[in-house]
């Protein structure tokens, strides 16, 4: 597992500005998985501490914010952290959009803070020669790797910025589905992506009403071309979207 900022989690357990590996840290540590293998055989393999999930969300304090009196309004943080209802599983391929996910969810969260989590099962999809389990089974005895989000009112965000009163969603690398006019190359993009997209943008927003004015919902794209797709298809609110770019992407 790569190395961070130097700061550590509630529990003590050092953590990266993202909330857990980057993707040159996968690459890495695949040069280490022999090795991993033969210390274990022999029993000197140190358990991976940053593994573990967190089960417990931080208690949101106002006392730590500007504006006590707005983040004490604020009805969004009476939600919680915790990993996603549905089967969700963090792999090679998708890692890059686990990774802008931590990084939205991350970018104004303070104090809270949200991070990789193991699951409470294996990815079915997985295969058995992959790089994918051999990691599970090396740091996560055998379970696969998931992420943490928001959960208000029976609905998952992917992030809460308790500061702005605002619940996050991010949608990562899509451009691949897009032809050279931006349009979908295929027709399960619309039907199987942005349509889904929009049922979940009126779910999230549905359910954040309860919380009154000042509960805000924000979709961050990381590709422009995506963003501006979504939007034209009409299946997204361009009100509540925001191009938020990542690691040169534009």
């Amino acid at each position: 597992m790569g190395g961070g900022n130097g700061s550590v989690d509630e529990d003590g357990n050092p953590v990266d500005p993202y909330g857990g590996p980057t993707t040159g840290d996968v690459a890495d540590g695949i040069r280490d998985v022999v090795g991993d293998i033969q210390q274990r055989v022999r029993g000197k393999a140190k358990p991976d501490a940053r593994a573990e999930p967190t089960a417990k969300a931080r208690e949101v304090d106002c006392s730590q914010m500007p504006d006590e009196t707005a983040c004490n309004e604020c009805l969004l943080k009476e939600g919680f952290i915790g990993p996603p209802r549905t089967g969700r599983y963090v792999t090679r391929r998708n890692l890059i959009n686990y990774e802008y996910q931590l990084y939205i969810a991350n970018l104004r969260s303070a104090p809270l803070r949200f991070g990789f989590m193991v699951a409470d099962k294996a990815d079915p999809a997985r295969t058995f020669f992959s790089v994918d389990t051999l990691f599970d089974y090396l740091h996560r005895k055998g379970f696969s790797r998931t992420v943490q989000e928001w959960h208000f009112n029976a609905c998952e965000f992917d992030g809460f910025w308790l500061k702005d009163c605002t619940v996050v969603e991010a949608k990562g690398r899509y451009d691949h589905f897009l032809n050279e006019a931006g349009l979908p190359k295929y027709e399960f993009v619309e039907l199987g992506v942005f349509r889904p997209w929009g049922v979940q943008m009126n779910r999230q927003r549905g359910a954040i009403g309860v919380a009154g004015r000042q509960a805000k919902l924000l979709w961050c794209f990381m590709q422009h071309r995506t963003m501006a797709a979504a939007i034209e298809t009409e299946y997204v609110d361009p009100m509540l979207c925001r191009h938020i770019p990542f690691r040169g992407d534009i």
